[in-house]
């Protein structure tokens, strides 16, 4: 007798298109808190037969912006799973500011600001289903970040 879930049928929405659909089963979720304009809700998800299914949603209550839908159907190797999470870019849909001189530095603050919310967000997704990564695994960017 096994201790995991079941897998069920999922069907996921994406902006602009078809949705997905594919049995598995939920791993790990995160979501901020509710006193945000701008948000990303994070779901990981085991595909029945190996693989994992990342779901990306932004959601905002910011008038005249549109939430965003992303799915990345990734491999069995845990390390693709954290790769598709850096490569994602959070603030894609993000309308912001008028495109004006006078609001540029509030755009790059805004900006700086939900990339800072997704990165935690999605260091907590990965620490749910306790997924690392060797240091020579990291991308170049983070390497860069480390000394030596």
């Amino acid at each position: 007798m096994t201790d995991q879930p079941a897998y069920d049928t999922i069907c996921l929405p994406r902006t602009g298109s078809a949705a997905i659909t594919f049995r598995g089963r939920l791993l790990a979720h995160s979501q901020p808190g509710e006193d945000v304009v701008r948000w990303h809700v994070l779901q990981l998800y085991a595909i029945e037969g190996g693989g994992y299914v990342i779901a990306i949603v932004y959601g905002t209550r910011w008038r005249k912006e549109l939430g965003r839908e992303d799915v990345y159907v990734v491999g069995d190797d845990p390390s693709a799973v954290t790769r598709a999470l850096e490569l994602h870019d959070p603030t894609a849909a993000v309308q912001g500011y008028p495109p004006d001189a006078r609001y540029a530095e509030k755009q790059r603050r805004l900006l700086r600001d939900i990339r800072a919310r997704y990165q935690v967000q999605v260091s907590d997704l990965l620490w749910q289903v306790d997924i690392t990564v060797r240091p020579c695994d990291l991308s170049p960017a983070t390497k860069a970040t480390f000394p030596a």
